[in-house]
C-alpha cells in the first residue's frame, strides 16, 4: 500500500511498528501522522530511524563511493570482514549506499513528532537520556563514541494518549 494514501480504518491497531522506512521518504511527517491515526488509544508506537551522528562513517563512504562509482568497497567494514558471498556483499552495498533517498533524524525531531501526535515517550534503544549530558550535542557525541557510526538506527517507543 502507498503510505501516502493509507486505506485502513483509523483507531484499529494496538501496535504500530515502522522501522527503517520513514528515513527513506522525502516528507515523512505527514505519513507518520497518518500511521499514528491507525493506532488505538493506549496503543504502542515503535519507530526506527537513522540518527545523523550514527551514520557519520556511512555518509563519508557514500560520498566516496559516489565519486569512485562504487569502487573501493573494501572501505566498508562489513564487506571487508564478513564471510559473505559476493551476492550478499552486493546486496549489503546496495542497501547501505545506493538508496535513492535517505535522511537522518535526531532524537529531538522524533520527540517532537511524538508530542505533535500526543504520544508519550516510553523509551528507546539506545537509551534516550540526553538530559543527563546537559545538551543535545554532548548526548549525540556520547552516542557516536559509545555505539560508533556504523549503523545509526535507533528505536523510539511510545504510547498513544
Amino acid at each position: 500500500m502507498d503510505l501516502k494514501k493509507i486505506e485502513l480504518k483509523e483507531d484499529q491497531f494496538g501496535l504500530l511498528i515502522c522501522s527503517g522506512v520513514l528515513h527513506h521518504i522525502e516528507n515523512p511527517k505527514p505519513i507518520f501522522h497518518n500511521l499514528c491515526k491507525l493506532v488505538k488509544k493506549n496503543g504502542t508506537v515503535i519507530i526506527g530511524l537513522y540518527h545523523p551522528w550514527g551514520r557519520t562513517s556511512v555518509h563519508i563512504r557514500q560520498k566516496i563511493f559516489k565519486i569512485t562509482k562504487g569502487r573501493m568497497r573494501w572501505l566498508d567494514p562489513r564487506i571487508r570482514n564478513e564471510k559473505w558471498t559476493n551476492q550478499r556483499k552486493n546486496t549489503w552495498y546496495r542497501d547501505q549506499y545506493e538508496h535513492p533517498y535517505e535522511r537522518d533524524y535526531s532524537h529531538k525531531v522524533l520527540l517532537k513528532w511524538f508530542k505533535d501526535e500526543d504520544i508519550s515517550f516510553l523509551g528507546s534503544i539506545p537509551d534516550h537520556n540526553w538530559e543527563e549530558y546537559g545538551s543535545d550535542f554532548l548526548y549525540n557525541f556520547h552516542l557516536l563514541t559509545r555505539y560508533g557510526s556504523q549503523g545509526g538506527l535507533y528505536i523510539f517507543i511510545g504510547k498513544k494518549n
